[in-house]
């Protein structure tokens, strides 16, 4: 029931005059959808409208916790472009070092369901995820984007 009262009371917030009452709504609205999630951890979707919400509302810092809980349940959406390229994530450089983080980690349990964790593991294997960051962020510190860097991985392997 969260769930659904979350959505209805953020997307009526757009037909609201006053901005006060369109971001208190939009925080209840927030605030719904964590408890629905805390209730329901296996709930994807509610995982995505929430992140996106968060983007919007300028708190990618506060998104990384529920980012981390989409990517335990679905590791494969750690290539899911629009997630990756949303530009809310470049709030600070914290923000995108631990986002990307986050998607090495769930790119290796893909890897670990694959049995082949030796390749995400040698730094000399170039990912899928590695290959997105590096085609959308060459021209930021690749010690923020890089699996390498990011993991500690032994780069004279």
């Amino acid at each position: 029931m969260k769930y659904f009262k979350a959505l209805a009371i953020y997307y009526d917030a757009k037909e609201k005059q006053n901005d006060i009452e369109k971001q208190q709504d939009r925080e209840l609205a927030i605030t719904l959808m964590k408890e629905h999630i805390k209730d329901n951890n296996d709930h994807i979707k509610a995982y995505i409208f929430l992140l996106f919400w968060l983007l919007r509302q300028k708190k990618a810092h506060k998104a990384l916790e529920f980012l981390e809980g989409l990517l335990e349940q679905k590791p494969e959406y750690c290539y899911e472009r629009q997630l990756i390229e949303d530009k809310a994530w470049e709030e600070s450089s914290s923000v995108f070092e631990d986002r990307n983080k986050i998607l090495y980690l769930a790119e290796q349990k893909l890897y670990e369901r694959n049995d082949c964790l030796s390749e995400f593991l040698d730094p000399h294997h170039t990912t899928r995820l590695e290959t997105i960051l590096k085609d959308l962020y060459r021209t930021k510190d690749p010690s923020l984007y890089s699996r390498a860097a990011l993991l500690h991985l032994n780069k004279t392997s």
